[in-house]
């Protein structure tokens, strides 16, 4: 649960559940588990050649705790929360993204500052869910692998599948995956595939070599 000193929020009755995914090089992927609803960082009208990643860079070009780095974090705030403003959230519902409890940077501490506020005022709702191999899991076919994420792009080592990483990986937040107990190292270096709510009916991981894994 979410609380902000602004009001009570009053959950949505309709709209999309879609996961959001936070990159180092695009802001942001959000999506439905299918993919009919996605949307990602676009080029401002005022300056459609900006983007996050150039703005970070600006920042860490800057003397440390100098006004001109100052000001850098300052349009790079302001890029946040236009980029966020921008999503057509009359359509959602609820939101879904990953619980991370050690932030490595300041920024992404913010982003998800920005995206909790927003949704508040929005009455959408949040949910945090652990970010354990969602971005290894193939959306499509439901495999995770260490080597089906390289960088930004996924590719699955089971059926083929291929796809921004960053999006890949907000489809996995929006799906309502089974559980996944204690796994052992040699499942996680073999591979295993993560059933959804929607399509198991069972455990929430098998094996690679065909066993099925309760949990």
């Amino acid at each position: 649960q979410v609380n902000f000193a602004f009001g009570p929020n009053v959950p949505k009755q309709k709209g999309q559940k879609v996961g959001i995914d936070v990159g180092e090089n695009c802001l942001f992927h959000i999506s439905t588990e299918t993919g009919e609803f996605h949307i990602k960082e676009q080029g401002l009208d005022s300056q459609p050649e900006q983007s996050y990643k150039e703005l970070c860079a600006k920042v860490d070009r800057k003397r440390s705790k100098s006004k001109s780095q100052g000001k850098a974090c300052v349009q790079r705030k302001q890029f946040i929360n236009e980029q966020f403003n921008r999503v057509p959230w009359d359509a959602v519902q609820s939101v879904v993204r990953e619980d991370i409890k050690n932030f490595l940077h300041w920024r992404v501490s913010f982003i998800f500052e920005s995206l909790d506020r927003i949704c508040w005022k929005q009455n959408v709702s949040v949910t945090k869910v652990p970010p354990a191999f969602t971005s290894q899991r193939c959306s499509n076919c439901g495999w995770v692998h260490q080597g089906n994420r390289n960088k930004e792009a996924f590719k699955c080592k089971s059926c083929d599948f291929r796809m921004n990483a960053d999006e890949n990986a907000s489809r996995n937040l929006a799906t309502e995956l089974l559980p996944v107990g204690p796994l052992s190292k040699e499942s996680k270096k073999a591979g295993f595939f993560w059933g959804s709510h929607a399509g198991s009916k069972g455990s929430g991981i098998s094996l690679g070599n065909g066993v099925s894994c309760a949990i």
